[in-house]
């Protein structure tokens, strides 16, 4: 984000400057959160005094009353209960500003529509924002219900959007974390009656088997389908009969399949075998002839196409080639159009195309352009309403300087680039500490001298995340997938970005750290914690997986112990040569960790930082506790979803990252033009 931290001119002599941010905010009947939004996105004139702290504010009544005078239109209220009144976990400016500006249409992030959906009154509302918004689920056919997993337990879990109510749909023995009840939930689909959903579920942390659940209080699941050779199961949609459920199968060879198992029996009938490369979306035609799904044309491509297959095996075409990436295919309820995302316009927009007899009709038009950062459809309902996940919220590097031993911040933080507002994060920094390396939207590193701020850009064509410098600075360990798919840890050359798979998973490896001297990795894979030679190339494992929500190590700088979180309630140290485990800190009533805790050690190794938060906030703070245990010392420094902490060699410098992408709900409606002629 851009803040003007330029100190201001003399302060007028005639008149009383406001010296705070609460008597700016007064000044101009806003809250303060509203002041500091207008500073950071609209010029709003705030000094800072010379040599005082960063947060020393001032501003000329003089100037504001001119800055006000001169300010265009901008939204800044939207109407009753379309701005959720309980925080989030990311930065609450960039939030509320996507929201007032979805919610009143601007054409900023919606954009230009075609013809055929301007002669509509299109209307974009939000119908749930919040942490328990999550995107692994699908809206009823008739508009009321939302599945969604509940991450606090791992259970299916559904919401009713006309009350605002959950409810979960499986209720599984849990004992108050997730080392006592592995299992979860994952992707869910409702039937096209809204009456039953399918989903994904994972009773061992190994394969996943395909179930069916009715939606009425007390329904008891029920197994449909399960096969040891098959690690994944994604149910994707269902026929209009309610007869048969369209899935995608990940086997044990990393290989996919597109099926349709029939719900009476389970029996399976596979429609199309693919090699490591897999669909995000599969859609069935109403009729049941034919389904959409996207897929990279070619081994080496990232971008995708639209492709339709004929359910009876009479041949299958592209019905959207383009060097833009064209995904989430979704068929019209009439069946005769295929809605899509695509970024060919320079951002994700809405896009759909005529199909008939399984073939295209004419070019794509485009539906909405701008539409944001979409999480994905999650479907169109039967009155064509378009259902959308939307991610706001801004996550970025910052630097700040602290003394670790006494919790002193001895420099405010401060945003790193200026070129990637909002996207930052997962951010290591180079063995010299000269150099920092971050992610910009997930797909790029970036190397950044800290000495005259150039940056260089590495792309590498595959996805990964939470890039580490190797000890000689020439490449980064990730976790990712490689070019043929094959999930694990890999090695990104730091000069040319090619990769090499350096471990492969055995089921799905979480979390990686390595040691100093570069010649230990650690991470955690089919319930274990594995410890990796590079060397010799073989692993063993040392201690049971983590059994939180999501897995974050930090190696000590003698290579010698392990602090992760454990369960969700305690920090603990691990030997990473025995394995032996000691509790290093314990969480207490009331406090929490996120879904992505953050441990670091100091480069002394006397010292682990640590976050935590409480259930009535939404910020993290900072903590440090004695490697050798004692009483943790917190830290000055608290920020929305803190994460990512990394210490420079110098001991006194940290970088980390802090907000981070919330999804939220949205609906367009009258969106879609008339229903086609054509069949």
């Amino acid at each position: 984000m851009t803040k003007n931290t330029t100190p201001g001119p003399d302060k007028p002599a005639n008149e009383q400057p406001l010296e705070s941010w609460k008597e700016i905010a007064a000044y101009l009947q806003r809250g303060v959160r509203t002041v500091k939004r207008w500073e950071q996105s609209e010029g709003l004139p705030v000094r800072r005094h010379v040599h005082q702290s960063r947060s020393s504010v001032y501003a000329s009544p003089a100037e504001l009353d001119a800055w006000r005078a001169s300010r265009g239109p901008v939204v800044d209220n939207v109407p009753e209960g379309w701005l959720a009144r309980r925080p989030v976990r990311n930065v609450a400016f960039a939030a509320m500003l996507l929201v007032a500006v979805l919610a009143a249409g601007d054409a900023r992030l919606i954009g230009r529509a075609s013809a055929a959906a301007e002669s509509q009154d299109v209307t974009t509302r939000r119908v749930w924002a919040g942490s328990e918004v999550d995107m692994t689920g699908s809206m009823s056919p008739d508009g009321r219900w939302f599945t969604f997993v509940d991450w606090t337990t791992g259970d299916l879990a559904i919401r009713d959007l006309v009350s605002g109510q959950n409810r979960h749909l499986t209720n599984k023995d849990w004992k108050g974390s997730w080392a006592g009840a592995p299992e979860e939930a994952l992707w869910s689909v409702f039937s096209p009656d809204s009456m039953q959903v399918a989903y994904a579920w994972q009773p061992n942390r190994k394969n996943y088997d395909l179930r069916v659940v009715g939606i009425q209080a007390g329904a008891t699941p029920r197994i449909l389908y399960a096969n040891p050779d098959v690690d994944l199961v994604q149910p994707m949609d269902w026929s209009a009969d309610g007869k048969q459920i369209i899935a995608t199968f990940m086997r044990n060879d990393r290989t996919w399949q597109i099926a349709a198992v029939t719900v009476a029996d389970g029996s399976v009938r596979v429609l199309k075998s693919l090699d490591w490369r897999s669909p995000q979306k599969v859609s069935l035609s109403p009729d049941g002839r034919y389904i959409a799904y996207d897929l990279q044309p070619k081994e080496t491509a990232r971008e995708r196409d639209v492709f339709v297959l004929a359910t009876g095996g009479s041949g299958e075409a592209a019905v959207v080639q383009h060097a833009a990436d064209d995904r989430l295919p979704v068929w019209t309820p009439e069946g005769d159009r295929i809605l899509f995302v695509s970024d060919r316009t320079g951002s994700p927009s809405l896009w759909s195309i005529a199909v008939s007899q399984g073939k295209p009709q004419g070019a794509p038009e485009l539906l909405k352009a701008d539409v944001g950062r979409l999480s994905g459809p999650i479907g169109l309902t039967r009155d064509r309403a378009l259902y959308l996940g939307v991610s706001v919220g801004l996550s970025e590097v910052q630097t700040a300087r602290l003394d670790p031993a006494v919790g002193t911040v001895l420099e405010a933080p401060v945003p790193l680039s200026q070129r990637f507002v909002g996207s930052t994060g997962s951010l290591d920094w180079s063995p010299d500490g000269k150099s920092l390396a971050y992610l910009v939207r997930g797909r790029v590193i970036v190397i950044r001298s800290l000495a005259t701020g150039d940056e260089r850009e590495l792309k590498p064509d595959v996805r990964f995340w939470r890039p580490i410098w190797s000890p000689d600075s020439r490449s980064f360990l990730a976790n990712g997938f490689d070019a043929k798919g094959h999930q694990g840890l890999l090695r990104i050359d730091a000069a040319t970005g090619a990769v090499t798979l350096l471990v492969q998973a055995k089921l799905y490896i979480a979390g990686q750290a390595r040691s100093q001297d570069g010649k230990v990795v650690f991470y955690c894979d089919n319930g274990h914690v594995m410890r990796h030679d590079i060397e010799r190339g073989d692993s063993e494992p040392i201690a049971p997986c983590p059994s939180a929500p999501s897995v974050n190590f930090a190696v000590s700088p003698d290579g010698q112990s392990v602090a992760v979180f454990r369960g969700g309630r305690t920090l603990d140290v691990v030997s990473a040569k025995s394995g032996e485990t000691r509790e290093l800190v314990r969480l207490q009533d009331g406090e929490e960790m996120t879904s992505d805790p953050a441990t670091a050690w100091t480069p002394d190794g006397k010292y682990v930082l640590f976050t935590k938060t409480t259930a009535k906030s939404s910020d993290m703070t900072l903590w440090s506790v004695s490697a050798g245990g004692g009483a943790p010392n917190r830290i000055a420094l608290t920020m929305p979803a803190l994460r990512d902490l990394r210490m420079n060699p110098d001991g006194t410098r940290i970088a980390f990252t802090a907000g981070q992408d919330q999804p939220e709900v949205w609906v367009i409606e009258h969106l879609l033009p008339a229903p086609s002629a054509v069949k």
